[in-house]
């Protein structure tokens, strides 16, 4: 099961959204959830689109910036073959043990 990690700290009740990134109209929010007290975390989500969907998990945490007001927010893009034509999924996605310190961020737009 995936895991979200501050350096090696674990990265509980962390705020994760699955998104399909559109590029000509809006993108499409497909599920929300966060990650448990262990930092693992289960997510899947499901968007009608005339052509495929590019999905993407996005991250948001404070880590490396605890007392920072807005959360930082790190995107990993879902591959192709994890895509699924119908509601539940055939192949699951492992991200595996992940560091937010290491990976590259940005702003976002949620804050305290």
């Amino acid at each position: 099961m995936p895991m979200c990690d501050c350096d090696n700290e674990v990265a509980a009740y962390v705020r994760l959204e699955l998104w399909d990134k559109d590029r000509l109209d809006p993108d499409d929010l497909m599920a929300n959830a966060t990650t448990g007290k262990t930092g693992n975390f289960y997510i899947k989500g499901k968007e009608s689109e005339v052509t495929t969907i590019d999905p993407e998990l996005r991250i948001f945490h404070k880590c490396g910036v605890e007392t920072a007001k807005c959360y930082r927010q790190t995107v990993i893009e879902i591959p192709d073959e994890y895509i699924t034509d119908g509601a539940e999924p055939k192949n699951f996605y492992d991200a595996g043990n992940i560091n937010l310190r290491t990976l590259p961020n940005t702003e976002s737009k949620y804050c305290d």
